[in-house]
C-alpha cells in the first residue's frame, strides 16, 4: 500500500471520527495541503497532477466502501451492531461520498439494504451452481 493510500485512509478515518461526510475532493486537498513544499515555475503543474492522483486514490478508497466491493479497512461497524456500518458509500449529485450512517437518508439506507439483498441472492445462486457442478461431476465419474 502506498504512502498516499495510507494517508487517504487516515484522513477518511479521521473525518468519520469527527462525524463528517468524507468527500474525495476534500481528502485530496488535505493530502496536498500537507505537502506545501513545492517550489519553482512548475509548482502549479505538479500541484494539479498531485491533486488529481490524490483524488483518484480517495475515490478508490471511498468506492471500496460500496456493498459490492467492501474494504475491511473501511468496514467500521456501529457500536451495538454486528453489521451496521458507521458510514456508507453514497453518490450524491456527481460526488462519491462516504456518509456517516446517521446522516444517510432513509432512501440511501434502503437502497443499500437492497444491494445486500441482491448480493445474497447472487451468492445463493452461486452456491447452488457449485453444488450442481459437483453432483454432475460425481455422476460422470460413476
Amino acid at each position: 500500500m502506498s504512502d498516499i493510500t495510507k494517508q487517504v485512509r487516515k484522513e477518511i478515518h479521521d473525518t468519520l471520527d469527527k462525524g463528517l461526510i468524507v468527500d474525495q475532493d476534500e481528502i485530496a486537498a488535505a493530502i496536498i495541503n500537507a505537502r506545501p513544499d513545492i517550489h519553482g515555475s512548475d509548482a502549479e503543474f505538479y500541484r494539479l497532477f498531485a491533486f488529481e492522483h490524490a483524488r483518484d486514490v480517495a475515490r478508490s478508497c471511498i468506492k471500496k466502501a460500496k456493498a459490492t466491493d467492501l474494504d475491511p479497512e473501511l468496514q467500521l461497524t456501529l457500536p451495538g451492531f454486528d453489521h451496521l456500518q458507521k458510514a456508507y458509500f453514497v453518490r450524491r449529485g456527481r460526488k462519491n461520498l462516504l456518509v456517516p450512517v446517521d446522516q444517510c437518508t432513509d432512501i440511501e439506507l434502503l437502497a443499500r439494504a437492497r444491494e445486500y439483498d441482491d448480493m445474497a441472492k447472487g451468492c445463493r445462486a452461486h452456491a447452488r451452481e457449485i453444488r450442481e457442478y459437483v453432483a454432475a461431476r460425481a455422476g460422470q465419474a460413476a
